[in-house]
């Protein structure tokens, strides 16, 4: 699956996407037809890296682009850390399991005493 990446220098935006595979890069040329391919090569395992870049774009343009995308995305800043952006990947329903998970109501409420029996406190308490 690819990975993006997005950073603006220079008054232009940039979005770099690694370990393209072969079905993902018609989806990523066709996202990005009014972009310019800054850049592209492989990787040793066989996967591409593409670059592109647009200074025409404003940032809300191209945030609203990145997170339409189904891929896992970060943005990086200047200073050289990277904040993760959510994006369609991120919001998958996750898929349910073979069982179905149940949450166990209070049974009387509160706690009851096995000494005892009565609620409010538990059998270490117990004053009988």
């Amino acid at each position: 699956m690819a990975v993006g990446s997005m950073w603006k220098a220079d008054n232009k935006f940039v979005i770099q996407f690694n370990q393209v595979k072969p079905r993902e890069k018609s989806f990523i040329f066709k996202s990005l037809k009014e972009w310019n391919e800054s850049g592209s090569g492989f990787h040793k395992d066989g996967t591409e890296v593409l670059i592109f870049s647009n200074t025409l774009f404003d940032e809300e343009k191209v945030y609203s682009l990145v997170k339409s995308m189904p891929f896992p995305f970060t943005e990086e800043s200047r200073n050289g850390n990277s904040k993760k952006i959510k994006t369609q990947y991120n919001c998958k329903v996750k898929e349910k399991g073979l069982t179905d998970s149940r949450s166990h109501g209070k049974i009387g409420g509160g706690r009851t005493c096995s000494k005892c029996g009565f609620k409010g406190h538990n059998s270490r308490t117990c004053k009988k």
